[in-house]
Order: C-alpha cells, then sequence, then structure tokens
C-alpha cells in the first residue's frame, strides 16, 4: 500500500466524506461511532476515522509492507525505518509516530504492525507526551 503523507493511504484519501470511502472501497463491514465522537467504517483490512467536518482524518491497515516516498518497508521495519528516516520520530503509548511523514505504527507485537496515516495534528497530544517523558 502506497502512503503519501498527509494525504492517502492506499485508495483512501484523507478528506474523503463517507461517501467517497464507500464509492472506493464498498459497504464496510461495521459502522460505529468511536469513543471521539467519530464514525469508523470498519472493513476486514482497513478502518477508515471520520470527522463530521473534515471527512477522513485517518486511515488504519496492516498491509505486509508500504511504499513511502521511494522506498519499499515491510510494516516490521516501519518503526526503525521511521527512526532513521525522521530525526523527531517518537515512541509514545506503544506506538512510534512520526509527524514528518503522518505515521503512527503500533509496536505492540499482540497488534502486529497496524499502521495509520492521519491528518495534520492527529497525534500531536501523544507527540507531546512523549517529550515531556
Amino acid at each position: 500500500m502506497r502512503i503519501v503523507p498527509y494525504k492517502s493511504f492506499g485508495d483512501v484519501q484523507l478528506g474523503y466524506h463517507e461517501k467517497d470511502v464507500v464509492a472506493q472501497l464498498g459497504n464496510p463491514d461495521q459502522r460505529v461511532i468511536n469513543d471521539a465522537g467519530e464514525i469508523e467504517l470498519r472493513y476486514e483490512a482497513i478502518v477508515v476515522r471520520l470527522h463530521s467536518e473534515l471527512g477522513a482524518v485517518e486511515v488504519t491497515s496492516r498491509p505486509d509492507s508500504v511504499r513511502i516516498e521511494d522506498a519499499k518497508v515491510s510494516r516490521h521495519d516501519l518503526p526503525q525505518w521511521l527512526h532513521q528516516m525522521d530525526a523527531h520520530a517518537c515512541d509514545s503509548y506503544g506506538f512510534v509516530i512520526s509527524e514528518k511523514f503522518g505515521v503512527a505504527v503500533d509496536t505492540d507485537t499482540h497488534n502486529d504492525g497496524w499502521i495509520s496515516v492521519f491528518v495534520k495534528g492527529r497525534w500531536g497530544e501523544l507527540i507531546q507526551d512523549a517529550s515531556i517523558g
């Protein structure tokens, strides 16, 4: 899956509204409201989180590898790659978060490398917590 920082993850563009996501991916397996009051469209291998006004603010998936910039990186190597390519990447609450690339990777081995691509500012609180700690 291709990551375009702050723009898209695979076929889903950040900013897409629900109708756009459904047109691109089909009907979701589940449509729920999460604790933040956002709509989550859950598919077998992807979750799209939608803000009522901003559209898709986060796309989460677990592909075997991603293409980011000119590199093809396995999901298991992505945390290390982010640290190498972004001097400001941080570890916070079980994630490696890169503001440079707009990417967060779940490093909990139980979750096996879920990758989230997000809009600017989305993970700012966790980044802030990492810089304090």
